[in-house]
């Protein structure tokens, strides 16, 4: 996984997350299982933003969202404005132990 531009904000606060989704009205996800990926891992996780959505996800209540990230000790990387001031839907799930000092 690349690292993210400066601008990006790293947390691992669960209210902080779910105000981020919640303001660009997402819900949690997680990938529905393939039969192609394995063992369930981190990379299932997913925000499914309303006119973004993917096929492939299936809403998840915020408690077992949060259980998964905790579970995988994941961090999750978010921007609040692209350079162009629009709200930004960027975010990414990153291993929480990789940056520590990064994180808010």
């Amino acid at each position: 996984m690349g690292k993210p531009a400066k601008s990006s904000i790293t947390t691992t606060d669960h209210k902080l997350i779910k105000e981020w989704i919640k303001a660009r009205n997402g819900k949690p996800t997680a990938l529905r299982r393939n039969s192609n990926l394995g063992t369930e891992g981190h990379n299932l996780l997913r925000i499914n933003f309303p006119g973004r959505s993917e096929d492939s996800l299936d809403e998840i209540s915020w408690d077992a969202f949060f259980e998964k990230f905790e579970k995988y000790e994941l961090a999750f990387q978010y921007r609040n404005e692209e350079k162009s001031g629009e709200t930004s839907f960027f975010y990414q799930f990153a291993d929480r132990n990789e940056n520590p000092d990064d994180e808010q």
